[in-house]
């Protein structure tokens, strides 16, 4: 929180201020995982459209590049631990952040 400015121009608390930095931060954790799927697209060539490409589609093309048993796995192990974590992920961002400004807020 270090690049918050605590003025009295600033129409933003610091309570606004933790939340937006805490909700940006989960949803670019959620969509790392696309851009990781994205880019070995690109890099392995699997001519899935921009469009198309999902977790199932991109680890069931690399089933079919030689030696990519490792990426497979590492792209598997990376989609269950963000989709264990994304209805955590949700739950924080619509339910306990809102509740934790207002507290904070009140103070």
């Amino acid at each position: 929180m270090s690049n918050f400015r605590n003025d009295n121009k600033s129409e933003i608390s610091r309570g606004h201020h933790l939340a937006y930095n805490i909700e940006n931060y989960f949803i670019r954790l959620d969509s790392m995982c696309d851009r990781v799927r994205q880019t070995v697209n690109a890099v392995f060539n699997l001519a899935i459209k921009e469009r198309g490409v999902s977790g199932k589609i991109v680890i069931n093309k690399m089933k079919e590049v030689k030696r990519s048993s490792g990426l497979v796995s590492l792209l598997n192990d990376l989609q269950n631990l963000l989709f264990n974590y994304s209805d955590e992920i949700r739950n924080i961002i619509v339910f306990i952040i809102p509740m934790s400004i207002r507290s904070y807020i009140e103070l």
